[in-house]
């Protein structure tokens, strides 16, 4: 192989590798972690923008699953499908008697949520709630 040969075949094999870098540098693919105000996230998102949530505060988990969806440029919206628990025990007081019982209650249905979505490079983004308050989260990419 001739030396110009080598020189396009390198430029060629460089150019696949930069546009993968790019590519993965401005996606959501990937397992991801983050926490804000003691709660844990573990977010999974596949290629089709289907995500599955984790949120743990202490011993308390519970689970989002559905589909990110672009409403608008650098803004998703996580549209939840699926999610647990979906019932949870509460503790009822009764006032005549000063006793009460635990009963189960439904849990609704969670808003997703609507987010400004900023890269912060290949491994990190920062997700800042546009419905509830501004709330920021950044995820970083698990090893």
């Amino acid at each position: 192989m001739s030396t110009q040969a080598k020189t396009v075949a390198a430029l060629i094999a460089l150019a696949f590798a930069l546009a993968a870098t790019a590519a993965r540098a401005q996606s959501l693919t990937g397992d991801w972690r983050a926490s804000a105000h003691g709660v844990a996230y573990d977010l999974q998102v596949a290629d089709d923008g289907a995500f599955d949530e984790h949120q743990q505060v202490g011993h308390v988990t519970s689970e989002q699953r559905g589909q990110i969806r672009q409403s608008a440029p650098d803004t998703v919206e996580f549209v939840v499908e699926d999610w647990d628990p979906k019932v949870e025990h509460a503790y009822e007081r009764e006032s005549a008697s000063g006793g009460g019982l635990y009963v189960e209650q439904s849990v609704p249905k969670p808003d997703g949520g609507v987010w400004r979505l900023t890269f912060n490079g290949a491994d990190s983004f920062t997700l800042t709630g546009l419905k509830r308050g501004g709330n920021v989260l950044t995820f970083k990419r698990k090893p």
